[in-house]
């Protein structure tokens, strides 16, 4: 048997960071603006086209509200669904399968014959939208996680999806107005051809992130209880709160999404895990969104009524009223994101933009019959557009801190959900308000046209009211939910914590494993020796996460060709049965305290470090004669395994055989656990290498050039004999 002597190994994370192809980034960004922007135009260009389309498709006024209904059910009860689908089968091909999918929706929508037909292309938009729409977030937030480029592209992000309403406005009265209610939905064609060449061009294939069994229990109790509620708030708005419809849909959705939220926290592969909303600062934001999205429906909606019922605007002059708001939107979306959110976090800045909403809204309220858009709405709409940009711009970015690649789909999808479902019981709710309050200022009253008028308006400005105290309940329940904190600090304490055993996915140990089924593995370290042990341990059949210092981001296409998952620090141990630890000594203090609570009950850590004063700087315990890997044990707070410091990153690569070949490369393995040496033992003999008992931690090597390795006699010559056959360029070639 050929033997070893324990060589000096350099773990930096060098390789595997400097091949990040993040240079197209803002590319990126462009295309996932874009493909934004088209999902939340639709929400209100079609509706101003819905009259002459009901003209020129003979249907009536009840049959009318089916077009906006069918798409709300279609895209608010999937999102989750089409979340967790990006999860599994990569975001890229998530994002183009729904652009394709909602120009071809489109298209038939605009060349609808008749009402079925409308109908029909409008929840296939829904339904492909709801994958679409988390796919763009997911996107986003794994593609920007340093703070300041974070800020900059949520902020353009946000600023697209609180604007996009009001664009959607003036794009479909234009387009209305001088070509025809049809171009409303062939429009999306063009945004989604430009969407998809950029994907095509720019986004790197990805491989899904989640392998875990879908939960089909847990997606029929959210699918089906979103879209009652959905259906019962709309339901609401165009029958009343008292009918028996209304109140068995809005009932059966609330007891399904509660037993979706019970279920969620006990099952073993959970379709949103409780960790995803519990961090208070993520579900803060989500809450936030739900608020805001109430309050900015409502602004859409009965702005527009009172610009065109009461002042008697045209669909074009009322889209041009809404661009102060909009770039007023814009703008506080960019401040917030970049300047104010890293600097003091959501829980000042979010509060506030509600309440600067409210101040608006409360404002508008004033208006009268005959008041002047430049003196009563303008400078109010200014306010809301700075208050939308300090609430629903950064909730978009909290919304998905901390989010780990294999959840970044389903908890975007749960933003996108609560701004959905929002934006549902705005509708409903402020026009009930707004009819209740219009019925009752005519009853006594003579019916003429000059009292309908002013009737209406009194619905609407009671709708503003309304829609200020939901700003003003919002913000107080953000400023109570919200954590303080920069959002440095936040990014690092709100990384997806288990909440309980169904949360944490853990497993049963390999020795309990079903044959043939790998194990889960996590690798902290992406340079030589963390890289190389993903890429070959993912090639035996186990599921390997890896992270770095820098995020998941930065090694995302390198992890994707090495077969396995980019991921956070703290995110990496999360269900592992085996985690290697394969960064400098002097990086080991700054691990997250909490790394390893996700992991199985008797997870087996591997350290694969040297310690090298020049490199890690003086270690004082180490030098006094404690061992490194003993020190590592230490500053983690569990029992390790000492492996894969004795060879070249290089040869890992090159210089393994099949189990039972004579004539080996001998690697040692020290630790003072019997169970979890031998757990690392036979991952080393299936790696090709012949795994050597080298006693236990205290006996370990420590950087000592001559001294014995692991309590055993190697022969350097033999190990350098062997070795010289495996040449760097054969490394390289191997590994490329």
């Amino acid at each position: 048997m050929t033997t070893t002597q324990t060589l000096q190994l350099h773990t930096e994370e060098g390789m595997s960071d400097r091949t990040s192809p993040h240079d197209k980034r803002w590319w990126i960004l462009a295309v996932l603006g874009l493909a934004q922007l088209m999902v939340i135009l639709d929400t209100t260009i079609v509706n101003i086209a819905l009259p002459t389309a009901q003209h020129a498709l003979h249907f009536s006024d009840a049959d009318r509200q089916w077009i906006v209904t069918a798409y709300s059910l279609a895209f608010g009860s999937l999102l989750l669904l089409g979340g967790r689908i990006g999860d599994i089968i990569g975001r890229k091909r998530a994002l183009l399968i729904g652009l394709i999918g909602f120009a071809v929706a489109s298209a038939v929508g605009g060349a609808s014959t008749n009402f079925i037909m409308l109908v029909g292309a409008r929840t296939v938009q829904g339904a492909f939208g709801a994958l679409l729409a988390p796919s763009v977030l997911a996107l986003l937030t794994t593609t920007f996680s340093e703070p300041g480029e974070r800020g900059k592209a949520f902020g353009i992000y946000g600023g697209i999806a609180g604007a996009g309403g009001g664009l959607g406005l003036l794009l479909g009265g234009i387009l209305t107005s001088f070509a025809s209610w049809r171009y409303t939905l062939f429009v999306n064609l063009i945004f989604a051809v430009v969407a998809t060449v950029g994907a095509l061009l720019w986004l790197e294939n990805d491989k899904g992130t989640d392998h875990d069994p879908l939960d089909f229990p847990g997606l029929f109790m959210v699918t089906g209880g979103l879209f009652s509620l959905v259906y019962g708030f709309s339901h609401a708005d165009t029958t009343s709160w008292t009918n028996h419809y209304t109140i068995g849909f809005l009932t059966l959705g609330v007891i399904l999404l509660g037993s979706f939220a019970w279920f969620e926290t006990r099952a073993k592969f959970p379709l949103l895990p409780m960790r995803i909303v519990l961090s208070r600062t993520r579900g803060g934001s989500m809450l936030a969104m739900l608020f805001a999205s109430v309050g900015i429906f409502g602004v859409f909606l009965f702005l527009t009524y009172y610009l065109q019922s009461t002042l008697g605007w045209s669909p074009v002059k009322t889209g041009l009223g809404f661009l102060p708001m909009v770039g007023a939107l814009a703008l506080m979306a960019q401040v917030s994101n970049r300047v104010l959110l890293p600097k003091f976090g959501p829980r000042p800045i979010i509060p506030v933009g509600l309440l600067v909403a409210a101040a608006g809204l409360y404002e508008l309220h004033n208006v009268g019959v005959d008041t002047s858009y430049v003196s009563h709405v303008l400078p109010y709409i200014i306010v809301l557009g700075f208050g939308f940009g300090l609430s629903l711009a950064p909730a978009f970015s909290t919304g998905t801190l901390g989010l780990s690649p294999q959840d970044a789909g389903v908890g975007s999808a749960a933003v996108n959900t609560s701004q959905q479902v929002g934006g549902s019981i705005g509708t409903a709710l402020l026009n009930t308000l707004a009819a209740s309050a219009t019925a009752a200022f005519l009853v006594g009253s003579a019916v003429t046209a000059a009292t309908t008028k002013a009737a209406a308006l009194h619905g609407y400005t009671t709708a503003f009211l309304w829609a200020a105290l939901i700003f003003v309940v919002g913000a107080v329940v953000a400023a109570l939910v919200l954590k303080t904190g920069n959002l440095a600090t936040l990014a690092g304490t709100d990384r997806e914590e288990p909440t309980d055993a169904g949360a944490n996915r853990a497993h049963s140990p390999a020795t309990a494993r079903p044959e043939g089924e790998g194990m889960h593995i996590g690798i902290i370290g992406a340079g030589n020796i963390g890289g190389t042990l993903a890429r070959r341990l993912s090639q035996l059949g186990h599921h390997v996460a890896v992270a770095n210092s820098r995020g998941p981001e930065t090694i995302a296409s390198q992890a994707v060709k090495w077969g396995a998952t980019a991921v956070w620090a703290g995110d990496a141990a999360h269900g592992a049965d085996v985690v290697i630890v394969t960064i400098p000594e002097k990086d080991v203090p700054e691990l997250p305290d909490n790394f390893l609570d996700g992991a199985a009950d008797d997870v087996v850590v591997i350290d694969t470090g040297n310690y090298s004063k020049e490199r890690d700087g003086r270690i004082e315990e180490i030098e006094a004669g404690m061992t490194d890997s003993r020190w590592v044990e230490e500053q983690i707070g569990v029992s390790v395994v000492k492996a894969f410091n004795s060879i070249e990153a290089a040869h890992l690569l090159t210089l393994g055989t099949t189990p039972g070949t004579t004539g080996r490369i001998a690697l040692p393995v020290a630790g003072d656990d019997a169970e979890a040496k031998r757990v690392v033992m036979d991952l080393v003999d299936a790696l090709g290498f012949d795994p050597v008992d080298g006693g236990g931690l205290d006996d370990t090597w420590r950087q000592q050039q001559g001294n014995s390795a692991y309590g055993a006699d190697f022969d350097a010559d033999e190990l350098r004999e062997a070795l010289a056959g495996a040449t760097q360029e054969g490394f390289a070639q191997t590994r490329a």
